[in-house]
């Protein structure tokens, strides 16, 4: 499976990019991102040509670097399933930092959505064999419910996906309960946990250009640190829930 799994998300990210490469040679066409007045909340300068925000747009590679590397540890589909999905936050969230349109928005918090929607539905197949049985129909409903809800509602990005992270944490809360996770490890979504609040405090930092960590022509960018640590969570959930993902 691991072979398999590897290959699958070389392939799909390979023409997620291609895709996002054609974009970029057509010149990003497209309504602005609404983040784009007053160049809100990433710091980084726009540059004209391909990438509009370079470090935020490569840092994004951490996550394919993880989903490469969790797809060779998988042991069913359901494992590179959630490899691909990890993957895919990279290409995702370079849509929105190389175009800055809004559908380049859409698409990274689709992304991110998305994510948290399978962990969501994990969660769900474990206090439910309809649920479990049903997985894949569930999972496909759940990436069109997720893709849909990025979409349309992109601009409440951030607190959509804290709600979203609210509801994985109340099910994992009642698989515990239930005890229905034994073979889980908390200190695993601990790590998790630590990493992405240690990402959110490099995004903090470099807000605004008035920020202490904003130099909006550096390479050196709080946003694209948010993504690294991001990767490192992501790839910390799917750690959590690997006992299960056979």
């Amino acid at each position: 499976m691991g072979r398999r799994a590897v290959a699958v998300v070389i392939v799909v990210n390979a023409l997620f990019l291609a895709v996002l490469a054609c974009w970029a040679k057509a010149g990003w066409p497209g309504k602005p991102n609404h983040l784009t007045f007053g160049n809100a909340f990433y710091c980084e300068a726009f540059r004209p040509g391909w990438v509009r925000q370079p470090a935020n747009t490569f840092s994004n590679i951490g996550f394919i670097a993880m989903g490469l590397y969790l797809a060779t540890r998988a042991k069913s589909w359901r494992g590179a399933a959630f490899a691909l999905i990890i993957s895919l936050l990279g290409p995702g969230s370079m849509a929105l930092h190389a175009s800055m349109t809004a559908l380049g928005g859409g698409i990274d918090v689709s992304s991110m959505f998305i994510f948290i929607g399978f962990a969501t539905a994990h969660d769900a197949a474990r206090l439910s064999s309809i649920v479990d049985r049903n997985f894949a129909p569930v999972l496909a409903a759940t990436c069109v419910v997720m893709t849909a809800l990025g979409i349309w509602g992109h601009e409440f990005g951030p607190r959509l996906f804290a709600a979203l992270i609210a509801v994985f944490l109340l099910l994992d809360a009642l698989v515990a309960f239930r005890k229905a996770g034994a073979a889980r490890d908390r200190r695993r979504l601990a790590l998790g946990t630590g990493f992405f609040f240690a990402g959110y405090a490099c995004w903090l930092l470099s807000e605004k250009s008035t920020s202490f960590w904003c130099s909006p022509y550096s390479w050196f960018q709080g946003h694209a640190a948010w993504h690294l640590f991001c990767a490192l969570a992501a790839g910390s959930i799917y750690w959590y829930l690997e006992p299960e993902l056979v």
